[in-house]
């Protein structure tokens, strides 16, 4: 089976950076579900191993967060693993500067590519030349992103906004290239395509594991790809929410930068974000599968539930070994699963800067979605939800314009410390999360910087103070 490759953008966020690690580990944190045989299932699932989930999941080998980029991008010094990753790129600069293994490599990432970005052709309404040209260019674009001097090389001395530049300009330079093959109208066909390529690649894992006879139409993948579209929405705004994940990141960025340390960290957000999922999912998964029915077959939908509760299992496997791994009690809860209702009326003061271009909003809202325009076109929609008496967690989502509507071009968190909040009340400090727990929220980050990616790139720089009205 052909691997399906991770978008090779950069994604750097100067003031979320370490959301951004934490976003890192939960697109990593869910296993795909293997497609064993189960006699109770009638025969509907090809047995076609994951060869992701074979082997036992043993003691002492947690998935990791990539420490050298946390260090790299906070002034620290990544050693030997950014080394490593230069000899990578010079590895690969060398195997491309010949003719042979540059074929074979190209060859090689087109597959991944074609994997990657399943019904291309169908959904875009090109032809097959045009796709595999589409494909190629894709290839290229990310060897020349790989090629490339960035932040987690041992020469790089280029700052936050110097990265986040440079991001800019390659993507507007890539996005105009794409532009040029496919024309204006179709662009933005890819773009909506690009959007839902997560939730295309999910549908396409789950009609491959289908016997013949309940294979998937057209008809049923679009749908699927809709119902998964939303539900992703859903779930990244959950991811949000809880107060451990940021607690837990606060305290990655103390003084305590021994990899010792930061692994312990690292450990506990792991298992805070696995657990975190296993809820999300849970409830997920019951709303999905009252509304299959409408889209797929009974066998089908049975089908997809017996998947779903594997991953499950899984995931609370692994999460079980590393709370072992962590000393953390299989009942200890890392973080509260609800955040408090708000019962008042907050002021959230947005202060934006898009390509330059600064805008400063003041809205008012008890907890509903807010919407108005920003620099650059763009459409913004703010969002709070309260986590305890002195903190927020404010989703900000960013809309340019496209045809019929509006087109999602990026999604920020950030948790901004309510400036008139009342005291809170001191609460007991036991169990491994003490110091986290005393770390609070994200204080010490004035504004957040990162690039939106739509029709060009959108440099954005952005500040969020709330305060009860």
């Amino acid at each position: 089976m052909t691997k399906r490759p991770e978008p090779a953008r950069l994604l750097i966020s100067a003031g979320a950076l370490l959301l951004w690690a934490a976003a890192a580990f939960a697109q990593s944190s869910t296993p795909a579900a293997p497609a064993t045989l189960d006699a109770r299932e009638n025969g509907v699932l090809v047995p076609v191993p994951d060869p992701t989930l074979s082997g036992e999941i043993k003691s002492g080998t947690p998935q990791q967060p990539n420490i050298m980029v946390l260090q790299r991008l906070d002034g620290g010094d990544s050693g030997e693993p950014a080394m490593q990753f230069d000899a990578q790129r010079a590895q690969l600069r060398e195997q491309l500067a010949d003719p042979k293994q540059r074929a074979a490599i190209v060859k090689e990432r087109l597959l991944q590519q074609r994997a990657s970005n399943p019904d291309l052709a169908r959904v875009l309404r090109i032809d097959a030349g045009t796709e595999a040209q589409l494909l190629a260019l894709l290839v290229d674009q990310a060897l020349a992103n790989e090629l490339r001097d960035g932040p987690l090389s041992t020469t790089y001395t280029g700052s936050f906004t110097d990265v986040l530049q440079q991001e800019a300009e390659d993507y507007n330079q890539q996005i105009g290239e794409i532009t040029k093959l496919l024309g204006p109208q179709r662009v933005d066909a890819y773009l909506d395509y690009d959007r839902t390529r997560t939730a295309r690649n999910r549908v396409e894992d789950f009609a491959a594991a289908l016997a013949d006879p309940y294979r998937l139409t057209n008809e049923q993948k679009d749908a699927l790809v809709a119902l998964f579209t939303a539900e992703e929405a859903r779930q990244i705004r959950g991811s949000w929410l809880g107060m451990g994940a940021g607690r837990i990141l606060r305290d990655m960025s103390s003084t305590q930068r021994s990899v010792d340390a930061i692994q312990r960290r690292s450990l506990l957000l792991q298992i805070y974000i696995d657990e975190q999922m296993i809820r999300q999912t849970e409830t997920a998964d019951r709303e999905m599968l009252e509304r299959l029915p409408q889209v797929l077959s009974p066998e089908q939908t049975r089908a997809f539930g017996a998947r779903q509760a594997r991953q499950l299992a899984e995931l609370r496997a692994r999460t079980d070994v590393l709370r072992r791994d962590a000393g953390v009690g299989a009942n200890e809860l890392l973080a509260p699963e609800e955040s408090p209702p708000l019962n008042a009326n907050l002021r959230l003061q947005i202060n934006l800067n898009v390509n330059g271009t600064a805008s400063n909003r003041t809205v008012t809202t008890r907890g509903t979605a807010v919407g108005f325009a920003g620099p650059e076109g763009l459409w913004v929609e703010v969002e709070p939800t309260l986590l305890d008496a002195e903190n927020l967690s404010v989703e900000l989502r960013f809309y340019e314009s496209a045809r019929g509507g509006r087109r999602l071009v990026g999604r920020i968190g950030t948790r901004p410390t309510l400036a008139n909040a009342p005291s809170p009340t001191a609460q007991s400090a036991d169990g491994p999360l003490a110091s986290v727990r005393a770390a609070g929220g994200f204080r010490g980050f004035k504004s957040t910087r990162s690039v939106l990616h739509g029709r060009k790139a959108f440099l954005l720089e952005l500040g969020v103070t709330a305060s009860y009205l």
